[in-house]
């Protein structure tokens, strides 16, 4: 039987810098914390928190751009994310995608997360004008830097749906801020290439997200407590 062709170079799985890019490999390390955790053991949640802490933290930051509001939604995913581990634990989903998944439900309740118009030419405030599908994949691909194949499982889209929504919130973030249009028929995957190979010049400006620094005394940012919240109608979905 003649060998599986090799996928092409463009799609390739890469490493991803958050080294949580494995998926299987993190299943295989989440499951049996994700089960003790289940039926209240404090120590298998405070590793599972531990290991998903910081990438909660900078996708909240990504999104809101205030360190202090990020912590505290950090706290609050985490408090809420208690209350669903027996479903979670028992559906076999993947911490990173679920816990992202809580995250953007945070973010789209918080007060004030409508859309600013914001001044003309900012980068910034045309990334807040991007529909959220685009403005999900910028913040996991470009802002939190995560790989195109990460970005997707995070999110919950299929990789073809990420290299279309990447190109177009990028080509709609330069038109806004007033950098050069994309020639006519530009291809996703050519965009993707180019993102390997060099910085993207209109999001420049908006900078990788630094770890969490540690809370201070009194912060409402520790470990969460067991002390699990009331659940409501239906667990937030990965895939949503």
């Amino acid at each position: 039987m003649a060998p599986p062709p090799e996928r092409p170079p463009d799609a390739q799985t890469t490493a991803c810098p958050c080294g949580r890019g494995d998926v299987s490999a993190q299943l295989a390390g989440q499951r049996p914390l994700l089960v003790r955790a289940a039926t209240g053991d404090r120590e298998a949640f405070a590793q599972l928190y531990d290991a998903q802490v910081e990438g909660v933290y900078r996708y909240l930051l990504a999104w809101t751009g205030d360190r202090s509001e990020a912590a505290d939604l950090t706290s609050r995913v985490f408090h809420s994310a208690l209350a669903w581990l027996p479903p979670t634990a028992a559906g076999g989903v993947e911490a990173g995608a679920w816990l992202t998944a809580m995250s953007r439900d945070a973010v789209s309740e918080r007060p004030g997360s409508g859309r600013d118009a914001g001044p003309a030419g900012d980068p910034v405030a045309a990334l807040a004008r991007l529909p959220d599908s685009e403005r999900e994949v910028v913040v996991l691909r470009l802002l939190c830097g995560h790989t195109l194949d990460h970005t997707a499982h995070l999110a919950g889209y299929s990789r073809r749906a990420v290299l279309g929504l990447q190109l177009a919130a990028c080509l709609a973030i330069a038109e806004r801020a007033g950098g050069t249009a994309a020639p006519p028929g530009a291809s996703a995957e050519e965009f993707e290439r180019q993102l390997d190979r060099s910085e993207i010049a209109v999001t420049a400006p908006i900078q990788p997200c630094p770890p969490p620094a540690p809370p201070p005394a009194g912060c409402a940012w520790p470990r969460p407590t067991w002390s699990p919240p009331t659940r409501s109608s239906s667990p937030p979905s990965a895939t949503s």
